[in-house]
């Protein structure tokens, strides 16, 4: 998949990315990929901000897409969607794709909590859950 980096896109220019500070003597530097540096450090500028833009919601997937873990990142996701007045149902059909893949993420599972919890009804949740727990071991889906 081609990647352009945040620093050679026109919208992006007038941000000034904030990177990683670990300190003068980090015990163990973490080698990032380049990609994954460049995406965080705009992802940390728009955050100090509390830019809750279309531009925005679209770095927290290129962020979700390096590193699904990432609490912080849905968090603000979710501030996104919900400042912009986004559709709750299509946010859960992309959240329903995404733990195809990464069963046991349980950031994953919360956001899709508070995408079912938004969108006011459970219908197919009990369906889409049961899939999940046939599997021994995806623990994770009890949880939900």
């Amino acid at each position: 998949m081609f990647f352009q980096p945040f620093s050679e896109r026109e919208d992006w220019k007038d941000v000034v990315p904030i990177e990683q500070d670990d300190g003068p003597n980090p015990v163990v530097a973490i080698r990032y990929s380049p990609q994954f540096r460049e995406t965080m450090n705009y992802f940390r500028a728009i955050l100090q901000k509390d830019e809750r833009s279309e531009r925005a919601l679209e770095l927290t997937e290129a962020v979700i897409l390096l590193n699904a873990a990432n609490y912080t990142v849905w968090a603000f996701r979710r501030a996104c969607l919900d400042a912009l007045g986004k559709d709750w149902t299509q946010e859960l059909q992309w959240v329903t794709e995404l733990a195809a893949d990464n069963p046991k993420n349980y950031q994953i599972w919360q956001h899709r909590r508070c995408c079912a919890e938004r969108c006011g009804t459970g219908d197919g949740e009990l369906l889409f859950l049961n899939s999940f727990l046939s599997d021994p071991d995806l623990d994770d889906a009890k949880n939900y």
